[in-house]
């Protein structure tokens, strides 16, 4: 299984002013993040977040997919972190530059 958005650096070849350059690399997580199951995907301050759905809700990501995409995250040269929010939740956090 292959993780285009952890490796994603550029939405489009277009000349596009930065906001539009945005939304669009938004959608394209959104789309990309209801594929893998994910609930929540966010960039901000160069950093891409991944929520990972509750253990106990969805056990086909666990069974799935969570493996792979652990090995897609150990394969990366960008720094991330597997951590865990205030809130119990499960969040996988990459440093990426110059995306968008």
């Amino acid at each position: 299984m292959r993780f285009p958005l952890l490796r994603m650096n550029s939405v489009t070849g277009l000349a596009l002013p930065r906001p539009a350059k945005q939304l669009l690399l938004g959608a394209r997580m959104r789309l990309m993040g209801q594929q893998l199951r994910l609930p929540r995907i966010a960039f901000r301050n160069q950093r891409l977040f991944l929520q990972l759905p509750d253990s106990n809700g969805d056990q086909g990501f666990y069974a799935k997919i969570f493996e792979p995409l652990l090995r897609e995250l150990d394969a990366l040269t960008h720094p991330h972190v597997l951590k865990e929010s205030k809130t119990g939740k499960v969040r996988a956090m990459l440093l990426i530059r110059g995306m968008a």
